[in-house]
């Protein structure tokens, strides 16, 4: 299975990738930087869709 994680703080941005690659990726959503984190060693994925401008900070 091949995974793509979509990370943005905008769920309505999120859905509309996760529906447009459904069809060809298992879709992996993160609404954080720890989510991602998280995801991505949970999951290995083979692309990451990443907002650079998001909330918050990693200590």
């Amino acid at each position: 299975m091949q995974y793509i994680l979509v990370v943005d703080d905008n769920s309505a941005t999120r859905r509309l990738l996760s529906t447009t690659l459904a069809s060809q990726y298992e879709i992996i959503e993160a609404d954080n930087g720890v989510a991602a984190l998280y995801a991505i060693r949970k999951f290995h994925p083979e692309a990451i869709l990443l907002d650079v401008l998001m909330p918050g900070e990693i200590d």
